[in-house]
């Protein structure tokens, strides 16, 4: 399974990256994960449990008011990755630099950049 690196840092926020598995599908819009969220993780016979909802600004959606934020603050699409309880991973830096959209050199995961 594919691994990702998701990482997120704001001025007024704490920045955290979370290891995180293969990203499965997106969805475009509130309208579209209203309409097609339970059969898009049936069909990939995952239960939102398992998974990370991600907007576009790296906050992390789980429940409706978090996908009804993103729909009023424009941070669709919002990106579904697997999620990953039983890794341990820190992601390397080369030079000081994190590694982004290449393969981790100690553990193999990818890393990704949001």
């Amino acid at each position: 399974m594919e691994s990702r690196q998701v990482e997120h840092s704001a001025a007024t926020h704490c920045s955290l990256s979370i290891l995180v598995g293969e990203e499965l599908f997106a969805f475009a819009s509130f309208e579209q994960w209203v309409n097609k969220a339970a059969g898009w993780f049936r069909s990939y016979r995952v239960r939102s449990d398992d998974t990370l909802c991600v907007d576009s600004v790296g906050r992390i959606c789980r429940v409706g008011k978090q996908f009804m934020r993103a729909r009023d603050e424009g941070t669709f699409p919002i990106r579904v990755f697997m999620a990953l309880v039983d890794v341990a991973c820190t992601c390397p830096t080369l030079d000081g630099i994190k590694v982004v959209g290449s393969a981790c050199p100690i553990h193999g995961f990818e890393t990704c950049e949001i």
